[in-house]
């Protein structure tokens, strides 16, 4: 088969791709041996034949979650001339990792730089000591474009100036429920900012000390700690004129996951309460 017509039966697909972060190294693949996301992917796109050219293959995906980071909506694109099924996808992926959408895409798309807005959730567990009031005044001023240098990790060649077009939070029962939306993310940068929003909350940090952390010419003498990693959800990318196909049984055997999983946690969380409990 000549280039050409072998052009013609190349396709271009965009996935949906849920995971737990828990038991890898991250989303992004690397050339040791620790287990990421996308390295469990690759190894189902080789084991499915999907890949017939890897210069052809054209593989990007919308961003890179960190260590232990969970996602609903992360999205992957790649060219294929083979046909893509989930359920044969999936078959060679551990079952904390699942493709559970598909799209047509036009060959030029890229999901990093075609993403009109990505939402994320963080997740923290409710203090009574918080102050909500002054949480929130601290997270409306950040509403908006600002330079994020002081409040994220990244090198001199990265532009740190980001808009945030949505923050906020509430309480559920015993945790805090954080939305955040924009264009995009620094790294670290959610995390951070969940850690300043909380030295806030417990009075460690005025709000003039937290505005300052946004001036670029002034530095904390401390670094700011991130959050902890397990507490974030990148929730969904969000594109014009996508139109994606759910696959239910996938869903039904995503959500059949987690019930067991939180099944399994409410008991080892009993556990860990009579062992606090019997040690004194």
């Amino acid at each position: 088969m000549n280039c050409l017509a072998w052009c013609f039966l190349v396709a271009r697909y965009a996935l949906r791709v849920f995971y737990i972060g828990t038991n890898y190294f991250g989303f992004q693949r690397q050339t040791t041996k620790f287990k990421t996301i996308e390295g469990c992917l690759f190894n189902a796109f080789q084991e499915t034949e999907l890949i017939d050219d890897s210069r052809t293959f054209r593989y990007g995906a919308a961003g890179r979650t960190d260590r232990g980071v969970h996602a609903l909506g992360q999205l992957i694109a790649f060219s294929t001339s083979r046909q893509t099924i989930l359920g044969q996808l999936n078959a060679h992926l551990p079952e904390d990792i699942r493709c559970w959408a598909i799209a047509h895409v036009p060959e030029e798309f890229n999901p990093r730089f075609d993403a009109l807005s990505k939402h994320y959730m963080y997740f923290l567990p409710y203090e009574e000591a918080l102050n909500l009031e002054e949480m929130r005044n601290a997270a409306d001023y950040l509403i908006g474009t600002h330079n994020f240098k002081n409040l994220s990790k990244v090198n001199h060649h990265v532009n740190p100036i980001r808009e945030l077009t949505l923050l906020k939070f509430k309480k559920v029962n015993e945790v805090l429920h954080f939305e955040f939306i924009g264009k995009s993310f620094l790294w670290q940068q959610i995390r951070k900012i969940v850690t300043v929003l909380t030295l806030v909350g417990r009075s460690l940090m005025t709000l003039n000390e937290f505005k300052k952390l946004l001036d670029p010419s002034s530095s904390p003498k401390k670094g700011i700690p991130p959050a902890p990693a397990w507490g974030l959800l990148l929730y969904n990318v969000q594109y014009s004129e996508l139109n994606f196909t759910n696959d239910y049984k996938i869903i039904n055997e995503i959500t059949s996951h987690l019930k067991d999983e939180v099944s399994r946690l409410s008991c080892l969380k009993k556990v860990f309460n009579e062992i606090c409990k019997g040690i004194y």
